[in-house]
């Protein structure tokens, strides 16, 4: 156990690989292996989304969508693929109880960080490969996201010609009409991104992030896996190869940066999509 999540070898392993992805790009736009996935990183026994920095870890350092704990694999009759490695998740511990009294705490207390095995699904013994998924169209995915931006409540305002942009003063995004894209999806990427830094607002995250690079990182990344979880291809915005270098020293500086952003970016999801697909799909 440790109290700052510096201190954990997972960082620092995590931080290497998405270095050297970094500085394959030489210049240009950071596109990460994961991205084109068929799926968020998740707990393939209990169905949960890995939450927070752990979804990086999974989309880096694992090749398979699926992940399982030893306990989910014992208690499934699983084994795990002779000479197979074991990835490190990290786990903020959280004490909501008086040790004393058992009454509960007004308010939770951090106490540091701990750490848990998990096994890839490529690392597992006699498992399938994940059966499809009910095959939608691409315009049915774009209409799915299309009810999910709508429910959010922002005001998205769309022109001819301009930049995609988000006004935090006046709490607005501007978007350019999706025939000024190279795709669909392209546009939709960059749609996440901009409602990435909406949900800093007061109103909604209540994010007020002073590092630039760091705050573009966290719109990035929102995007990435907003993408993957839609099923679409991620375009980069031009920020992204703007933004590189300093995404590069930053890791240079702060091993945990990533494990950081990926947490804020994964914040971000679950405001996106909390409640909402399933709403809106008895709703239909």
């Amino acid at each position: 156990m440790g109290n700052k999540i510096e201190d954990q070898e997972a960082i620092k392993e995590l931080n290497e690989v998405v270095l050297a992805s970094m500085k394959k790009c030489k210049g240009k736009s950071w596109t990460p292996p994961f991205v084109g996935r068929k799926g968020l990183g998740y707990n393939m026994f209990t169905n949960h989304t890995l939450t927070g920095g752990n979804q990086i870890i999974a989309m880096f350092l694992g090749e398979d969508d699926r992940w399982a704990t030893f306990g989910g694999m014992k208690k499934n009759g699983i084994r795990w693929k002779k000479g197979s490695k074991a990835v490190t998740f990290i786990r903020p511990i959280i004490v909501t109880k008086d040790k004393k009294t058992g009454q509960l705490l007004k308010e939770p207390i951090f106490v540091g960080f701990t750490t848990y095995p998990m096994i890839n699904g490529s690392d597992i013994e006699g498992i399938h490969d994940e059966e499809p998924k009910e095959e939608i169209t691409l315009e049915e995915r774009h209409l799915k996201i299309d009810k999910v931006v709508e429910s959010l409540g922002m005001d998205i305002r769309h022109s001819e010609m301009g930049e995609c942009s988000y006004s935090p003063k006046k709490d607005y995004i501007h978007m350019p009409n999706k025939q000024n894209f190279k795709s669909v999806d392209a546009y939709y990427s960059v749609l996440f991104h901009e409602i990435a830094h909406a949900t800093k607002h007061k109103s909604r995250l209540n994010r007020d992030e002073k590092n630039y690079a760091f705050e573009e990182l966290i719109a990035e990344l929102s995007s990435m896996y907003l993408s993957v979880h839609f099923g679409i291809s991620f375009g980069p915005t031009k920020d992204n190869a703007t933004y590189l270098n300093s995404w590069i020293e930053a890791l240079g500086n702060d091993e945990s940066f990533i494990w950081k952003a990926s947490t804020k970016a994964m914040k971000i999801v679950n405001y996106v999509l909390k409640d909402r697909e399933e709403k809106l799909q008895k709703a239909a």
